[in-house]
């Protein structure tokens, strides 16, 4: 019997499995140590002493919230990605200021701060510098339609691009909003979101100095309310005025500003976009005797001979002769589109076709390269008229003219159309709207 039990339970009274070895007791919690007899102690607490702080993972994505993993003493992270980047283990709460900015950004933003011109500068300073101009700013506003890139502008931040944007071939490619775009005068305006498609985009465009010599200024803007989206005009480093636009989609509208508190002072436009949901577009800046009528209104000349309804957004004024109407639009091909209406007294008895045989005869005469495209009986106003297209040399630009001329209780009327050969085809058609809307008065 003790044979029995000694073979059953070993020396020490504990069990042997069959084959002698040992088996780890179902007491201890954390195992054996290598006998397979003695129960081993807990493990150590592998994350005692570990702090899970938060930390950039790279530029763009912070770990934070992190827990420790007691089974290997390390840490699991919810990732977040910064919007303005990573840094010191924090997301940045502001876009980084580029390198690239000599002046520093707008408070809060990317956007580079322009150059503050300095008290002594007599006549201000050369954009985007705080180098004294040597001379008084030049009257009216260099470049105010875009038509010729950027030049007079000063440009920060991304938003607005290398150029403005060609509005038909954005129409044409489909890029708008909502619909297409309309009102703007030429062929460009400066966008803060066409350049990148990307309304997070901002910048600013700030005009060079301008001598403000007429009474208002005017301009034409699409924009979503915003308190960062606005135009402002600064005269003596003091901002006088300032408008948010509330238009988001097409067609521009005009804005008219009275400056009439400002006559022979300095002025500056700044065009900001500093929202990364909204942006802002504009064109035709200028400085005007009297405001442009607004779109459809119908203008009567001062002595109330004729009316007319000018062009979108074109301006209208009396010409230096009595009976004489002048309205221009949009500078292109280096020619400014022009419409002008004449009226003069004529001899008793002369008829529309006289006084327009007569017109042509003078038009062979005093103009360079005169050639003839096409003549045509039209109606304007309930009146039979004759109407002329040709072209000339002007100054070695060929300029494109549609003429109406027209005879009515012994008045001789004359409406003439012009623009660059290269740009006509474009306006054509706001020509003849304006040629046919022509009457006269009661």
């Amino acid at each position: 019997m003790l044979l029995l039990a000694l073979l059953l339970l070993g020396c020490n009274g504990k069990p042997n499995d069959g084959d002698g070895s040992k088996t780890c007791p179902s007491t201890c919690q954390y195992g054996c140590l290598p006998d397979n007899v003695t129960c081993a102690s807990p493990p150590a607490n592998l994350c005692k002493n570990v702090t899970c702080l938060d930390r950039c993972e790279d530029e763009n994505v912070l770990d934070t919230n992190g827990e420790c993993d007691n089974a290997t003493g390390s840490c699991t992270y919810r990732k977040s990605i910064c919007v303005f980047g990573c840094e010191n283990d924090t997301c940045r709460k502001a876009p980084l200021c580029p390198e690239t900015c000599p002046f520093g950004c707008e408070p809060g933003t990317d956007v580079c701060r322009s150059a503050v011109c300095p008290d002594y500068c007599r006549y201000g300073c050369i954009p985007g510098t705080i180098q004294c101009n040597s001379e008084p700013p030049s009257s009216g506003i260099k470049n105010g339609d875009f038509e010729e890139g950027h030049t007079g502008w000063n440009v920060t931040g991304i938003a607005f691009g290398s150029a403005p944007s060609d509005g038909a071939l954005v129409n044409s490619r489909g890029l708008y909003q909502n619909v297409p775009y309309s009102g703007y005068s030429g062929a460009y305006f400066a966008s803060s979101y066409l350049p990148n498609m990307d309304k997070r985009a901002m910048g600013n465009i700030t005009s060079e100095p301008f001598f403000i010599n007429k009474k208002y200024l005017e301009f034409l803007v699409i924009g979503q309310l915003s308190g960062q989206i606005y135009v402002e005009l600064v005269v003596n480093k003091t901002v006088v005025h300032h408008f948010e636009p509330d238009n988001p989609f097409s067609p521009f509208r005009r804005v008219v500003w009275n400056l009439s508190a400002y006559s022979g002072k300095s002025g500056v436009i700044k065009v900001v976009d500093l929202s990364n949901r909204n942006y802002i577009e504009v064109d035709d800046f200028r400085l005007v005797d009297t405001p442009s009528p607004n779109a459809g209104e119908r203008y009567v000349d001062r002595n109330r001979n004729f009316s007319v309804i000018p062009p979108l957004n074109w301006v209208v004024g009396p010409g230096t002769q009595q009976g004489q109407l002048f309205m221009y639009g949009s500078r292109e091909n280096n020619y400014t589109n022009q419409i002008t209406i004449m009226s003069e007294n004529v001899d008793a008895g002369e008829t529309t076709e006289s006084y327009f045989a007569k017109c042509k005869t003078g038009l062979a005469l005093l103009l360079q390269n005169y050639s003839v495209i096409s003549e045509s009986n039209v109606n304007i106003g309930g009146l039979n008229a004759e109407q002329i297209d040709y072209t000339y040399v002007l100054t070695n630009i060929t300029l494109r003219s549609r003429e109406v001329f027209l005879v009515h209780d012994n008045v001789g009327y004359k409406i003439s159309a012009i623009a660059a050969e290269k740009s006509f085809a474009r306006h054509s058609d706001e020509f003849d709207a304006c040629i046919k809307s022509f009457e006269l008065a009661d």
